[in-house]
């Protein structure tokens, strides 16, 4: 029943880009899929950190305001189900509220983030929490106006307290107080160091017999491979997938930038967003040598998703306001296509499929 109601689903997205009813029925099965679906990779997890939260080794572990919220919860008699249907409330709608916001064609949106990072978001929750209050960041990132720089620090600091790789976006306040003609220095320096790493990285896999290139690898090797005593995801060839999830996207990026500036003066804005979004990019993939150390760190690209999927939807402005465009049938091929190489990644070709996506479909209380 799950899947074909998403199937459904899907398909209204593509077809309905307007439809306000179509927007609302997706963020309602999108919370009906967290809120009452078990037996998911962490859902033991975090049923136990829910109910034992005061237990001196989950405290040292977890999040100052994350454990008040339980805390609260707990105290008024909540049970676990209903505080995870609260949360789901909460988190989807926020999600929707950005995409709402800012996006061009949200129910385009809704559909790319139901193919990935949904069902990732639905099993890590903790983290997706606080990726709510970083999209409330974003929305005043993304304005041209200052002042909005209190709101953005606030809403990161609430994040980190949540979960603490969120405060990894301070660093966005970089820019902001960089003079303007510094500002233009700063953004060459960081898009000339992230396209050298990168170069780098894929040189010295692909060519491991050139000179010198044998022992660096060895040593970058080590420190991404270290990641594996903590986590299943980041491996060296896991990093080569990131990096190469990057370049689908700055191609995707690049058609986005090369249709907005066909007219600038009408789409000035959203070309100052998509820089924006472009460089929160480049700033996220600098935190690869970071995951040896912090190695929730990955999660924060998954982050990025709904990011990435509102500046595409900008390449769909006029999409389906008179008729089919080919090049816009072409473009949301590759965006579909962008997610699913994801999904496919990430959970699809791994032990995931079993422990997050069939559970959360199959799983269901109202859906049986």
């Amino acid at each position: 029943m799950s899947y074909i109601l998403a199937f459904v689903e899907i398909m209204s997205a593509i077809f309905s880009r307007k439809s306000k009813v179509v927007s609302i029925v997706i963020a309602a099965t999108l919370i009906i899929l967290i809120g009452w679906s078990s037996g998911t990779a962490d859902y033991i997890v975090n049923e136990g950190r829910y109910y034992y939260y005061d237990a001196e080794w989950l405290l040292s572990k977890t999040e100052p305001l994350f454990t008040l919220i339980m805390k609260i919860f707990n105290n008024a008699g909540v049970q676990f189900r209903t505080f995870l249907v609260l949360e789901a409330v909460f988190i989807i709608s926020v999600f929707s509220w950005f995409i709402q916001k800012e996006s061009a064609c949200a129910n385009f949106v809704l559909l790319l983030y139901f193919i990935w990072p949904f069902c990732r978001d639905a099993v890590v929750l903790r983290t997706t929490l606080g990726a709510a209050f970083i999209y409330v960041a974003f929305h005043f990132y993304l304005k041209s106006e200052k002042r909005n720089l209190v709101w953005f620090v606030l809403a990161i600091s609430v994040a980190g307290m949540i979960h603490y790789g969120m405060l990894f976006y301070f660093v966005l306040l970089i820019p902001a107080f960089v003079p303007s003609k510094a500002d233009i220095v700063h953004n060459r320096a960081v898009r000339l160091f992230a396209y050298i790493f990168v170069a780098e990285l894929l040189v010295f896999q692909a060519f491991p017999q050139l000179p010198f290139t044998g022992a660096l690898m060895n040593k970058i090797n080590f420190v991404l491979r270290r990641s594996v005593e903590t986590t299943s995801i980041i491996t060296a060839p896991g990093t080569l997938r990131t990096l190469f999830m990057f370049i689908l996207y700055f191609f995707l990026h690049c058609q986005v930038k090369g249709k907005l500036k066909r007219n600038v003066t009408r789409n000035e804005e959203k070309i100052n967003k998509i820089e924006k979004i472009f460089n929160i990019n480049l700033y996220q993939l600098l935190c690869i040598p970071l995951y040896n150390f912090v190695p929730d760190l990955w999660r924060l690209q998954q982050m990025l998703m709904i990011l990435n999927y509102v500046e595409f939807s900008f390449y769909l402005d006029s999409y389906f306001r008179h008729k089919y465009k080919r090049s816009e049938m072409i473009f949301i091929a590759e965006s579909v296509g962008y997610a699913f190489i994801y999904l496919y990644v990430i959970v699809l070709r791994t032990n995931q499929f079993r422990t997050v996506l069939r559970p959360l479909f199959e799983n269901n209380v109202l859906f049986g």
